[in-house]
Order: C-alpha cells, then structure tokens, then sequence
C-alpha cells in the first residue's frame, strides 16, 4: 500500500517468433537442444543446452527428484505454460549473457496467468532475470 509503481525492467522484450514444434525425446533424463517445445509435459532429470527454449502449452514439473538444468538460457513460457518446482527437485538455470535476450532466464509474458511456482530444493540457484 502507498508504493510507487514498479518499472518491468522487460517491458520492451519482444518474444521470439514461435517456430516449428520440436519433440521431447523419451526417457526420464534428457537432454534437450534450442528451439520450440509444444509437448505437455517435461518431467524427470533435464538439461538444457544453451540458448532460446519457447514454451507453447508445456508443463514444467521434474518430478520427485526430478532436476532442470541449464546454463546460457532463456525460457519463454507462451501459451499457458508454467514452471512447478517442488521442495525436492534441483534447478539450475543461468541466462545468456549476449545477444537481445542477455540476462533473462525466465519469461513469461503478460497475457500467460499460468503458475510460476518456484519452491526449489536446497542448492538450488537461478540467476538472472525471471
């Protein structure tokens, strides 16, 4: 009560453009290469090879010990995508640190109400922007 407004520092990111969907590979650790994911769900031990991840309906729960990893990238949660981390579940994400989405890890645009639930296990680090 009686705060000023906050500036959304990301106000002015304009999101990537959708591009095709890529499939989730089977199994319950995968490694997982840039680009756009419409599966439903990612579950299990992931990582992430650097870059841009577009999210379209995907659902983001590793799973009981389940982790999600990744260093030099940037999640674009379109389309009612949502991230859910439990209390026992490892993540570790670091955020580009060149190029127009530098230092943003985590985006999720206005228009997504989905949860962004961030209930990280001990040790578990995200840096940059969410």
């Amino acid at each position: 009560e009686n705060q000023y407004a906050s500036f959304d520092p990301l106000a002015d990111v304009v999101p990537p453009a959708l591009g095709t969907c890529k499939s989730m590979p089977n199994g319950k650790m995968v490694t997982l290469s840039p680009g756009t994911y419409c599966d439903k769900s990612w579950t299990g031990k992931i990582t992430l090879n650097p870059g841009v991840y577009i999210l379209r309906g995907v659902s983001v729960k590793p799973g009981g010990n389940g982790t999600l990893t990744g260093a030099g990238v940037t999640l674009f949660l379109m389309e009612g995508s949502q991230i859910y981390i439990n209390a026992n579940e490892q993540v570790n994400l670091s955020p580009m640190t060149t190029g127009p989405y530098a230092g943003i890890t985590i985006y999720q645009p206005h228009g997504n109400t989905s949860a962004l639930t961030l209930n990280g296990g001990a040790g578990s680090v995200i840096s940059g922007f969410i």
